[in-house]
């Protein structure tokens, strides 16, 4: 509620008014008869808006205006509401600042339009102290320190701190601006930057200045309005004492991650075992220089098995942690084989023993049994892993609970192996740590994007190319608080891949590279070793067409080898095939070459690279990059 001071002489016009505001409860309307009735009333009630006369006995409504404006303690709208109209009347309430000239009779609509918009200016100009206020106690506690200069180089305002500075160099608010121009080492750009602020071209800068040995960032910020410019002096002295001794803790700091990164790399990247029915891909990318994700892949006759962990909290604490842990994974990996819960019990009753304070690991262990196609698996409080049978994702419920909580958690205990039969499917199956699901941004688009990127790695057939573009998309995170390591290990079974064909043309050999290409890709062969196998399948087919009509040629393809057997189907000319089979083993060495003389035919095979856990860390391509 506002409350009115209505000022008049004529109890009629107070009648009158008081009626008018009867349905308005947002008004309460004080009354006052003369002047001095109402700075008595102005003094001693919260007025919000003040309505007078003009002429009236003891003290008229202009001076009774000019008074209220040297006692209000905050802005206060005054209307005068009078008979007189004429020139001069508006010009002497003007000079007493009064806000608004309304003439008897009453235009009510006026009179309640000029209410509502000087008690909405009242309003404004309340919470434009209120923040005039609040800024100048926020400048007076800040640590730099604050200049407002004029065009006369005269200091205009200065805060607690800027007056700390001024003493401290022996000056005078009076003649700082001009003194301290003369002590700025190497001042001359800086002063004519400062002097063209004053121009109405003038854009804020910053300058690094040493003053009296003293070092100071200082901002220059034009106030081209008032022709003024604000001075920030940020005082970096103390700074630049502990840069010497900073920069060598840094660079001893780099040195010592820099073996860090090259002792964690070798733990991890070790060769992933190889068989014909199984693919297996793993990569770790740490979300800083080193972390604590830690994974492994071992074989053992016709078993694959495997660990994946990740150990709480980031950097260097976390990857001394998952040292230890590997240690641990090396001296039982032979109970992995046996059963995966048991050896997770293992690993809790000897992680439990070293004191981690406040870190725990999540793991999830696996075994493969090759012959059965069984997959068993415990987990200690990681989640369960994508999987795509016959290129349809699966539900994670199955996946049946097994295992127990996180290791080194202080609950002891067995944990569970459980299993799935994946037998006679095709399948692919992503091992993942949370980093790869964690949604450290909330933020729906980056939400997306992952997902995205675990769809076309569980969907897509180059399992090459997605698994680069999941590093990539985590190489390029910029360094935040919330983001994790990832570890992810892919296996996938395909049914072998046989065909033959009958070529009779180098356009029929063309189509069959174009499909052949199509199941290296399915089969993770890398893009240097099928553009070898292509280049080489294509010497000899170009080689033998002009000598044979017709040819066949028979592909039976796997996971881990290739072979080719070439077929004559009939002959246009006399052809050696050992001296044929000489000639490629140079050409195409050093692949094996077998041969047929009658019927006249040729197979010869390539084995797949071995293939290594990818270890990749944001400080190595920095470097390559400065390189």
């Amino acid at each position: 509620m506002n409350t009115i001071l209505y000022v008049d002489d004529e109890p009629t016009a107070h009648k009158l008014l008081g009626k008018y505001f009867e349905p308005y409860t947002q008004y309460k309307i004080e009354h006052a008869f003369n002047g001095e009735e109402a700075l008595k009333i102005f003094t001693q009630k919260k007025i919000d808006l003040v309505i007078l006369d003009a002429i009236m006995p003891v003290m008229d409504g202009f001076e009774t205006a000019l008074k209220i404006r040297e006692i209000e303690e905050e802005f206060t709208p005054i209307i005068m509401l009078t008979a007189l109209s004429d020139k001069q009347s508006r010009k002497n309430a003007n000079k007493v600042n009064i806000n608004d000239f309304l003439t008897k009779p009453i235009d009510y609509f006026a009179l309640e339009l000029s209410l509502h918009n000087l008690l909405e200016l009242k309003k404004m100009f309340k919470e434009v102290h209120f923040f005039k206020n609040f800024y100048l106690s926020v400048i007076e506690s800040l640590s730099d320190s604050v200049l407002v200069i004029g065009a006369n180089n005269q200091i205009l305002f200065s805060n607690f701190m800027a007056k700390k500075m001024i003493q401290k160099f022996g000056l005078s608010e009076k003649d700082f601006f001009k003194h301290l121009l003369f002590r700025i080492s190497k001042s001359k750009n800086f002063i004519k930057k400062v002097l063209f602020s004053f121009s109405l071209d003038a854009k804020p800068f910053e300058e690094l200045l040493i003053i009296q040995n003293f070092y100071f960032q200082v901002k220059v910020i034009p106030n081209l309005l008032q022709n003024q410019i604000v001075m920030i002096f940020r005082d970096l002295s103390d700074f630049y004492k502990k840069t010497s001794q900073l920069e060598s803790d840094l660079k001893k700091r780099e040195r010592d991650i820099r073996k860090a990164i090259y002792i964690q790399k070798n733990l991890l990247e070790k060769p992933l075992p190889k068989h014909q029915s199984l693919v297996v891909r793993s990569f770790y990318v740490p979300s800083s220089s080193i972390g604590g994700d830690f994974h492994a892949v071992f074989k053992e006759k016709n078993k694959i098995a495997g660990i994946i962990a990740d150990v709480s909290g980031h950097g260097i604490e976390a990857a001394l942690y998952n040292t230890l842990f590997f240690m641990a994974v090396e001296n039982h990996k032979k109970d992995l084989f046996q059963n995966t819960g048991q050896f997770l019990t293992i690993l809790e009753k000897e992680m439990s023993s070293i004191n981690l304070e406040s870190n725990f690991i999540t793991a999830f262990a696996f075994c493969y049994h090759l012959n059965t196609q069984e997959f068993y698996f415990a987990s200690a409080g990681h989640q369960m892993p994508f999987l795509t049978i016959n290129n349809v994702v699966q539900d994670e419920k199955i996946f049946k609970k097994a295992g127990g909580p996180p290791l080194c958690v202080g609950l002891s205990g067995e944990y569970e192996e459980s299993q799935i039969s994946l037998k006679g499917q095709d399948f692919r199956m992503v091992i993942y740590t949370d980093g790869f699901v964690e949604n450290f941004h909330e933020q729906a688009s980056y939400q997306e994007e992952i997902n995205t990127l675990a769809q076309n790695l569980l969907l897509n057939q180059d399992l090459e190319k997605e698994l680069k573009k999941v590093q990539t998309f985590f190489l390029n995170q910029k360094e935040h608080p919330d983001l994790d390591d990832i570890s992810l290990i892919v296996l996938q079974k395909k049914a072998p891949f046989s065909c033959e064909t009958k070529i009779n043309s180098l356009k029929d050999f063309e189509i069959f590279q174009e499909k052949l290409q199509e199941q290296f890709v399915i089969f993770d062969y890398l893009a240097f070793e099928s553009t070898k196998m292509q280049e080489n399948l294509s010497c000899v087919v170009k080689e033998m067409l002009p000598v044979f009509s017709s040819l066949k040629i028979s592909v039976r393809l796997n996971a881990s080898w290739v072979i080719f057997r070439i077929e004559a189907l009939s002959f246009k000319k006399n052809f050696s095939l050992k001296d044929f089979i000489e000639k490629q083993r140079n050409i195409c060495a050093p692949y094996s070459f077998f041969y047929n003389e009658n019927p006249p035919a040729l197979v010869f095979s390539f084995k797949k690279k071995e293939r290594l856990v990818e270890y990749s860390s944001r400080i190595q391509l920095v470097t390559k990059g400065e390189e």
